[in-house]
C-alpha cells in the first residue's frame, strides 16, 4: 500500500503594496495657488499704511507695513509742496475709499485705503491745510480687514501646503503584505496597526474605485465569507499598483478573478 503523504502546501509570500502615484500637476497647482496667495498677502502687508511723520520746516516720512513684518520709510517729501489731504472713492466694482495728499500740481499721492481713513482724515487735515502746527505724527491703526485678508491667504497657502505634503507621503508608502499559509493568515501593517485576516475566510480580492466619475484612485479590498470586508488601505489612492498587487494575491491565495472585474 502505497504511503499517504500531506499534500505540498504552499510557500510563505510576502508582496509590496506601492508606492503609488503622484499626481504632480495637482500638487504643483496647489503648492502655485498656495504661495501665490500668500505672496499677495505679504505685499497687501507691505503696502499697508503704517504712519507719517513731519517736521516744518523738514520733510514728511511715510511709513508702511505692519507689526506682523515691521515697517520702512517708503517715501519722503517736504510738508510745504503738499495743499490739502482729503478722502475720494474708486470707481469699479471693487470701490474703495482712499485717503491722498494734493499737491501744488494737482497730483494726488495716495496713502491709505479702507476703514481707516474716516479716523486718519481729521488729524491730517488741519497740518496740510493751515501749515500752522510745527509737527505732525500720525500712527495708523490696526486694520481688521487687513489681517482677515493676511491671516485667510496665509491660511489657504499652508492648508495647501499641508495638503500636497500629506498627498506626496501617501502617494510614497508601502505596505508589507504576507500571506503566511503556515499560519493560516493574511497579514499587513495598516498606519500604525498590524491587521490579519484568515485565509481560509478570504472569498475573493477585489480592486475597489472611489466614488469620481474618473475612478482614477482604488484600492484592494479582501472580500471575507463571514466577517467583514476588509481594505489594505485606508484612503483611496491612484496609480497601477492595485491591479499588480490583487492579481499576485489570487494567485498566492489560489483564488481565481471574478468575473465581474479586476
Amino acid at each position: 500500500m502505497p504511503a499517504y503523504r500531506d499534500p505540498q502546501a504552499r510557500p510563505d509570500i510576502t508582496l509590496w503594496y506601492g508606492p503609488f502615484e503622484r499626481r504632480w500637476s495637482v500638487l504643483v497647482a496647489l503648492l502655485v495657488v498656495g504661495t501665490f496667495l500668500l505672496g499677495a498677502a505679504i505685499d497687501a502687508e507691505r503696502s499697508s499704511f503704517r504712519g507719517i511723520a513731519c517736521t516744518r520746516p523738514g520733510v514728511c516720512a511715510v511709513e508702511l507695513g505692519t507689526d506682523l513684518i515691521g515697517s520702512r520709510v517708503a517715501r519722503t517729501f517736504d510738508p510745504d509742496t503738499i495743499v490739502a489731504a482729503r478722502s475720494r472713492r474708486t470707481t469699479g466694482k471693487s470701490a474703495r475709499t482712499q485717503l491722498v495728499l494734493v499737491d501744488q500740481r494737482g497730483g494726488e499721492v495716495v496713502l491709505a485705503e479702507g476703514q481707516v481713513v474716516s479716523e486718519l482724515l481729521p488729524r491730517l487735515e488741519p497740518f496740510f491745510a493751515s501749515r500752522s502746527p510745527a509737527t505732525l505724527a500720525v500712527r495708523a491703526p490696526a486694520s481688521v480687514e487687513d489681517w482677515m485678508l493676511s491671516s485667510f491667504a496665509a491660511l489657504v497657502a499652508a492648508c495647501a501646503a499641508a495638503f500636497a505634503a500629506r498627498s506626496s507621503v501617501r502617494a510614497g508608502a508601502r505596505v508589507r503584505v504576507e500571506v503566511l499559509h503556515g499560519q493560516g493568515i493574511v497579514r499587513w501593517v495598516e498606519g500604525r496597526r498590524t491587521r490579519e485576516v484568515p485565509i481560509a475566510d478570504i472569498a475573493s480580492v477585489e480592486i475597489e474605485h472611489d466614488g469620481s466619475r474618473a475612478r482614477s484612485r482604488a484600492r484592494i479590498r479582501l472580500m471575507c465569507r463571514t466577517g467583514p470586508d476588509v481594505a489594505l488601505l485606508e484612503h483611496f489612492l491612484p496609480g497601477g499598483a492595485h491591479a499588480e498587487v490583487a492579481a499576485s494575491l489570487r494567485e498566492a491565495l489560489g483564488i481565481a478573478p471574478s468575473s465581474g472585474g479586476s
